[in-house]
């Protein structure tokens, strides 16, 4: 999986209003929960070739400003990890501790963006 570090502001506002969908995973590098659930998202992400899905990492830790800014962006609760799924602008999937579930995503992907 190649997955983009997200560091400013202005990286989110170029792809928020992209119809690709585009998925951010907000990891807490100290939490082991976040550990399996980034090492969870990894296994999953060449199962859809077929749709352009592009790959997002927040270290909460780093950038936390950039987290809230989220959370206020997509008008969802800042919460640590969680996994959010955009497209059009909008989040349109969010799970957060361990209700990542890679079984929930791809039934969401497969029925949403086939």
């Amino acid at each position: 999986m190649q997955r983009h570090l997200l560091s400013s502001i202005s990286q989110i506002e170029s792809f928020a209003e992209n119809e690709d969908v585009s998925i951010i995973f907000k990891h807490s590098v100290s939490c082991s929960i976040s550990a399996v659930a980034l090492n969870r998202l990894e296994s999953a992400s060449d199962r859809y070739p077929h749709i352009p899905i592009h790959y997002y990492y927040l270290d909460i830790f780093k950038y936390r400003d950039l987290s809230n800014s989220i959370a206020l962006m997509f008008d969802i609760e800042h919460e640590s990890p969680q996994l959010l799924v955009l497209q059009n602008g909008k989040c349109i999937y969010s799970k957060s501790h361990l209700g990542i579930n890679l079984s929930d995503l791809n039934a969401f992907l497969n029925k949403n963006l086939s």
